[in-house]
């Protein structure tokens, strides 16, 4: 859905329920989950259904020249994700996505799936009573799940126990991509954005970077739990 609504710029940067229900009606925040320069990720809430749902919503504002380096110059179908999540292996499903643009800027709204994300268990990984197995499944999972995006064509450039989630099966799940990470276009430069701490040093450098950041990302998380 792409609309020009000049009125919701004059918002702050955060996601406001004034803002949220302009562009979905119905809903309105529940909490903020995590902060990430990829865009916060919220807790939203159904309220006009008489068991209101809960669902995930990345929200991000971005210049328009940010995006138009992300996607070189070439605007695709919302975020260009949309496609990408449909019955795609191990990432988290989109339910709905929002681009709202003026001129100068862009409001990004992707909505996913609600469940929890990896951050939540790492208490119980840090006092070692998380089995080695599911160490292994979750390196397996994200690892299926970084294939298929790698082969698509995209880097996440933002991994980290905040962007793992785990669904009701028990199964890992790659979500909350970096809005304005990069597609893998020879030569071309990656921004500075992903989560400080498990970002690739040539990230931080500014070099050229390639789907080998995220592998580094991975890394850095499988080692911390």
């Amino acid at each position: 859905m792409q609309t020009t609504t000049d009125h919701l710029f004059q918002s702050e940067s955060s996601l406001t329920n004034e803002l949220l229900g302009s562009v979905m009606p119905g809903w309105e925040t529940v909490r903020i989950v995590s902060a990430s320069p990829q865009g916060d990720l919220y807790l939203i809430r159904n309220i006009r259904k008489n068991t209101p749902s809960e669902s995930l919503l990345q929200f991000a504002r971005v210049t328009m020249r940010e995006l138009s380096d992300r996607f070189e110059g070439a605007f695709p179908d919302p975020v260009g994700l949309t496609d990408l999540f449909k019955d795609a292996p191990n990432l988290v499903p989109l339910q709905d996505c929002h681009i709202i643009r003026n001129r100068e800027e862009c409001l990004c709204f992707l909505q996913m799936k609600n469940m929890p994300a990896l951050q939540s268990i790492l208490p119980a990984c840090e006092a070692g009573t998380v089995p080695e197995s599911e160490v292994f499944k979750a390196a397996l999972d994200i690892c299926r799940a970084l294939i298929f995006c790698h082969d698509a064509g995209v880097i996440h450039m933002g991994i980290s126990p905040a962007s793992i989630f785990i669904d009701p099966s028990g199964n890992y799940r790659l979500g909350y991509f970096d809005l304005l990470g990069k597609t893998l276009v020879s030569g071309s430069s990656i921004p500075k954005r992903g989560s400080i701490s498990y970002v690739a040093p040539e990230q931080f450098s500014g070099r050229d970077c390639s789907s080998a950041v995220d592998v580094y990302s991975l890394g850095l998380v499988l080692y911390q739990i």
